[in-house]
């Protein structure tokens, strides 16, 4: 009983860290998802396990930088290719 409450949490804050660091590079989606994935496993066990806490608040971060870093990314789409494209629909 004992170690199945410690192994509760191995799984949100394995899913944390690489989320977190999958968010950092140019695989955001897949940090995204993992993410998300993090915060349901972390949720369920984070009053209890302190790794599962961890792993909900890292899947929080990662989900958080992969967010940002894709709403910068179409905002930066969006201002570029925007002022091109709407000379066209003027006439």
């Amino acid at each position: 009983m004992d170690e199945e409450k410690r192994d509760i949490g191995t799984a949100p804050l394995v899913l944390g860290i690489i989320s977190v660091v999958l968010s950092l590079t140019l695989s955001r989606v897949v940090g995204f998802i993992l993410g998300i994935l993090a915060i349901v496993k972390g949720g369920r066990y984070r009053h209890v396990d302190n790794d599962a806490r961890a792993g909900w608040i890292l899947g929080i971060i990662g989900v958080t930088i992969s967010g940002l870093f894709v709403f910068l990314l179409l905002l930066l789409i969006l201002l570029l290719f925007v002022p091109m494209v709407l000379p066209f629909f003027w006439f």
